[in-house]
């Protein structure tokens, strides 16, 4: 769960009966991180008067110009405690419990707050009170879906043949769509967060083990796609990632569209990770060896091979043999097919 989960709680939340809960008692936020301070402000916008930030874990005194206390220092205050932690943890609860706080009475646990609804199975158009809707043109569906926070949609369109260990999750106003005729095997997991899109083109197939997570942008595989077992695609919230219609990727292959991580310059003071645009670009009818990682910014054109185990991070034409850790061209004007000793003249 991410923290932007408390932006869409906050985008919910009844203020009114909110103030009625305070009940005039200063606020104390558990979590002096970017989610906590989302929360002060517009707690401050709706004139609900923030103490403190609390906080276990951070030597800073100050948060957005807010002391930051150990929990300890709390137990005599007469207080309301929002806790903005994404996650529930126990440390939490045991502090709120030794002061006996009462829950929804002295707290709200916005993780917890937050509906999740898990569907195993459903035999019709299935919409909750929340804007969740999960749309499909087969009599049922018998995959897991979970969704999480408020107005996610699922689309499944017909003939789908999926694994009841199969998991799909969508959460925080994501979506994720599903062609025709799609085999999605068993302990998959399909995930899109925070506004990511993942679309799935018909014909295709995701092998066992596999996890695909857009997360805030968008991962699109076209129509006839195949990955292999415990394929891992990934991207961040603005790096999208598209696979073209008939490409093929073996197993362990790995699709990373972001850094995952910040990168400082200690002289500009910048973070020189937010300066490029990052995605990846696999095109039509490509062929992915057995454990290649693919990594952002990486564009493979129509008709290109890449060697097990490379380390893909560039651009080519079409109809390339690339191979490598880093990977370069190796051999140009050449293509693959999907059936075995065929003639050039049967391609």
């Amino acid at each position: 769960m991410d923290y932007k989960i408390i932006g869409q709680w906050l985008k919910n939340v009844d203020f009114t009966q909110l103030k009625k809960l305070i009940s005039g008692r200063e606020v104390a936020i558990w979590g002096a991180y970017a989610g906590g301070g989302e929360l002060q402000r517009v707690l401050e916008k709706e004139n609900i008067r923030v103490k403190c930030y609390i906080d276990a874990h951070k030597e800073q005194q100050f948060y957005q110009g807010f002391p930051v206390v150990k929990p300890q220092m709390m137990a005599n205050d007469t207080i309301f405690v929002l806790v903005a932690v994404v996650g529930v943890r126990k440390e939490i609860t045991d502090w709120l419990h030794r002061f006996q706080m009462q829950e929804n009475v002295d707290y709200i646990y916005i993780s917890k707050d937050i509906p999740q609804i898990t569907v195993t199975k459903c035999g019709g158009a299935y919409k909750d009170i929340y804007g969740n809707t999960i749309e499909f043109d087969d009599a049922e569906i018998n995959c897991s879906i979970t969704m999480i926070g408020y107005n996610n949609r699922v689309r499944i369109g017909k003939g789908m043949e999926a694994k009841k260990s199969a998991h799909i999750i969508v959460e925080n106003e994501a979506s994720v769509v599903i062609g025709d005729y799609v085999k999605i095997c068993k302990e998959v997991q399909l995930e899109a967060i925070n506004g990511g899109v993942l679309e799935i083109g018909k014909s295709s197939v995701i092998a066992k083990g596999s996890r695909i997570t857009s997360r805030g942008a968008t991962i699109k595989l076209g129509d006839s796609v195949t990955v292999g077992e415990r394929f891992l695609c990934l991207n961040g919230e603005n790096a999208y990632v598209e696979i073209g219609n008939d490409s093929m990727l073996s197993n362990d292959v790995s699709v990373i569209a972001y850094g995952g991580h910040s990168i400082f310059d200690l002289v500009q003071k910048i973070n020189t990770a937010r300066l490029n645009e990052e995605y990846v670009k696999i095109g039509n009818h490509v062929w992915i060896g057995k454990g290649a990682t693919v990594l952002h910014n990486a564009d493979i054109g129509d008709g290109c091979i890449v060697g097990a185990n490379s380390l893909v991070k560039l651009h080519t034409e079409k109809n390339c043999i690339i191979a490598g850790n880093p990977a370069r061209v190796i051999k140009e004007n050449h293509t693959w097919d999907r059936r075995i000793d065929i003639s050039f003249e049967d391609m």
